[in-house]
């Protein structure tokens, strides 16, 4: 079964503080008179939580179960959760029974935010007036928040073996090569029965053997992703990572550790549009210059060199107007080919676009604006990276120390590619 969910659940040992929910909604559906009659209770759940503890599922009654030939069985997708035998012939008023179900096993029939009850009549079942069934599913659960491909997820477990974690990655990016998924576990994992499982949305990608007992450092195990799995775990703009242990890792609490690499992006340039060969071009580390001048005719379009997420954008930044005059500039928080993430900065553009917006490799971001010098306009675009994936300076965006910055040239040479 393939899973594709939006609902990050997890069986964990809660550490971290959210404020508890729960879940509790009750679908009734009626039959026909006919034999073995079935009704399918499709109940939406919410996104990105974390389910604690086991599940509820109850089943109400009301009909034709008078004998014991004359039951009703429930299931997850195919999956038998149990036969309710029902009560007296003909009963107008509900008759329950309740079975709990481990938070994993409720986890591996969601599919898209939604899982489906089926409740299924025996041949027998077939004369009364009154005929309903009514499924209620209720669960504790907290809010989470989804890393982002490129960041660590670390989840906790407690002792018990057979524990669940699940890791909930934001894709909001292309992905056009292959990737792998990294994985850290420490605890109980110091014999051949003791192992996690991994699967990335109901596919089982492998199984990590893990080190010594208890230990208190990751044991790590990395396993290859390719470009059409990726891209196929990621359709819906979210990956989910599902880590199993085995049911004899019970001994210690521990955690696991999961990064996700999203394989390799197309580059581009950013000024590819650009029509004018004047004389700015100022190179890196020209009299400190912290970047690549790109000349331009004003208004030409400035294109993002890759996927990312607008971090800043600045009106009258200090020296971006010209010498000792504010201007544009913005700032976007860019995926490398790795997963990690660096910042690129693209100086005296103009932009409708704000801070948290996501852009896409080669979309224009925004157009050149004016840089005067003693009067005469100099247009360009400067370009700068800084090559760190957190720390972005507040100052000295243009030039300065060098600090984490590094020349922009090379850089977009090295990842560049003629994509169509």
């Amino acid at each position: 079964m393939r899973i594709n969910c939006m609902l990050l659940a997890l069986i964990l040992y809660n550490a971290f503080g959210f404020s508890q929910q729960t879940y509790s909604r009750t679908t009734v559906r009626g039959f026909s008179i006919s034999a073995g009659q079935t009704t399918t209770h499709i109940h939406s759940l919410p996104d990105s939580i974390q389910i604690i503890g086991n599940v509820v599922i109850r089943l109400g009654l009301k009909g034709d179960f008078g004998s014991s030939s004359e039951y009703a069985d429930l299931f997850l997708d195919d999956e038998t959760i149990g036969t309710h035998n029902g009560g007296e012939e003909c009963q107008t008023s509900w008759d329950y029974q309740s079975w709990t179900v481990p938070a994993g096993q409720f986890v591996s029939h969601i599919i898209d935010s939604e899982v489906a009850v089926e409740v299924r009549n025996s041949s027998s079942v077939n004369y009364c007036s009154t005929r309903y069934h009514a499924v209620k599913i209720t669960f504790s659960y907290n809010e989470l928040t989804p890393a982002e491909v490129g960041q660590k997820s670390v989840v906790d477990f407690p002792e018990g073996g057979g524990q669940l974690t699940q890791h909930s990655f934001l894709s909001n990016y292309s992905i056009d090569r292959s990737g792998s998924i990294d994985v850290g576990i420490r605890g109980d994992f110091n014999s051949t029965s003791e192992y996690a499982e991994i699967w990335i949305e109901g596919d089982l990608i492998g199984q990590h053997d893990g080190g010594s007992n208890c230990a208190a450092s990751f044991d790590q195990a990395s396993f290859s992703l390719s470009r059409a799995a990726l891209q196929d775990y990621a359709s819906d703009g979210i990956i989910d990572v599902m880590i199993w242990n085995s049911s004899n890792a019970n001994l210690c609490q521990g955690e696991h550790e999961v990064f996700l690499n999203a394989g390799s992006i197309p580059f581009w340039m950013p000024c590819s549009d650009c029509g004018y060969s004047g004389p700015y071009n100022r190179g890196w580390l020209v009299q400190g210059h912290l970047g690549q001048d790109y000349p331009a005719y004003p208004n030409d379009s400035v294109r993002a060199v890759a996927d990312g997420r607008v971090y800043k954008v600045e009106k009258n930044f200090p020296g971006f107007g010209g010498l000792d005059l504010p201007g544009p500039v913005m700032v976007i928080e860019h995926i490398k080919e790795d997963g990690s993430h660096f910042f690129a900065i693209y100086g005296h553009v103009s932009t409708t676009l704000e801070k948290d917006d996501i852009v896409r490799g080669n979309d224009i971001i925004g157009t050149v604006g004016h840089y005067y010098v003693d009067g005469e306009d100099w247009s360009h675009l400067h370009f700068g990276v800084w090559d760190a994936p957190d720390s972005f300076p507040t100052t000295g965006w243009g030039y300065g120390s060098i600090r984490d910055f590094t020349d922009p040239t090379p850089f977009l040479n090295s990842r560049y590619l003629p994509w169509p």
